[in-house]
């Protein structure tokens, strides 16, 4: 019996990728702007409403190396663990899962970027998958893209656009 419920919630622009160019949002060590890259400019009021609400649902975040270099994760209230296939790679999801909902608690958030998220997906340990698909497009060419065909994987249960979102809601096929 799993002891872990799993959630994926991700954002992707119409070429699955999934940061964009924040212009202006940092300065480099002479003062002049530069560009940040994070998913924030291409996710919407809406998109940030039912990240919060994800985010209250869990007990432990767990994203990629990636995504803890340009993210800001150091503000989170909730625990976050870095899985980097640099530092440590793991064989049994399943196992590594286990063990998390019992030192932390059972609802674990992934908001991976595509690196972990296919690993992810491929272990069949994402349980559900929230994914906004967004009109904006990102201007980062050498943002991460999500696979669409591991969607295949998966069962779509829900659908909803508002605005220039489409909020998907997908299952495991086999749960």
């Amino acid at each position: 019996m799993r002891t872990f419920t799993s959630r994926a919630n991700l954002l992707i622009d119409p070429a699955g990728r999934v940061r964009a160019q924040d212009l202006g949002s940092t300065s480099d060590p002479v003062g002049e702007s530069a560009a940040k890259l994070t998913s924030s400019p291409l996710s919407s009021l809406e998109d940030r409403r039912r990240f919060r609400e994800h985010r209250q649902w869990a007990h432990l975040i767990v994203i990629g190396g990636e995504t803890g270099r340009v993210e800001p994760y150091g503000k989170s209230k909730k625990p976050v663990l870095i899985y980097s296939h640099k530092k440590r790679s793991v064989d049994d999801w399943e196992s590594e899962f286990s063990a998390l909902a019992s030192r932390y608690g059972a609802h674990i958030l992934i908001e991976a970027g595509p690196n972990l998220l296919h690993q992810l997906l491929e272990a069949g340990v994402v349980d559900e998958l929230y994914l906004t698909r967004t009109d904006i497009r990102s201007k980062d060419l050498s943002s991460p893209r999500l696979n669409l065909d591991l969607l295949e994987k998966l069962e779509l249960v829900e659908s909803e656009r508002i605005g220039s979102d489409t909020f998907e809601k997908y299952h495991r096929a086999d749960s």
